[in-house]
């Protein structure tokens, strides 16, 4: 189990809005800045997550996206629960790699060599530059 403090959340859709990257990315900026603003060492040492939850579907429906860390102080909470778990490594230095991972995840699913779950997905950010995908599988 994970304990999750949320800095900021959106819901979205990846294949609806053409600008979902930007606003994603606007998002990412505004949670950097107040987790700076809370400590710059919180920064360093934070886990950082992105979470993929109440899907109204599959990867072409809508979804609720928070941003948090392990080590956020933040009036609000996401749980994250064990479950079985497909987890992708992003190629490190890639600029692109968290979406062509994203990419390789729904070609898979597309492919049905992958069959998700749809309960929560995440990115988890490690401070040395190490990015994950994990994805709940059936």
């Amino acid at each position: 189990m994970l304990k999750i403090g949320i800095l900021k959340q959106m819901r979205g859709n990846n294949f609806k809005d053409k600008e979902i990257g930007k606003k994603i990315k606007n998002l990412w900026c505004e949670a950097l800045k107040e987790l700076e603003l809370q400590d710059k060492t919180t920064l360093k040492e934070n886990i950082l997550y992105g979470i993929y939850t109440e899907y109204e579907s599959n990867y072409k429906g809508d979804y609720t996206f928070f941003i948090g860390g392990d080590r956020v102080v933040s009036k609000e909470e996401l749980i994250i629960e064990e479950e079985n778990y497909h987890i992708f490594q992003v190629e490190n230095g890639k600029e692109n790699g968290v979406p062509l991972t994203w990419e390789k995840i729904w070609n898979l699913e597309r492919n049905k060599k992958l069959k998700r779950a749809y309960t929560v997905d995440y990115e988890k950010y490690y401070p040395d530059g190490k990015i994950e995908i994990y994805i709940s599988v059936k």
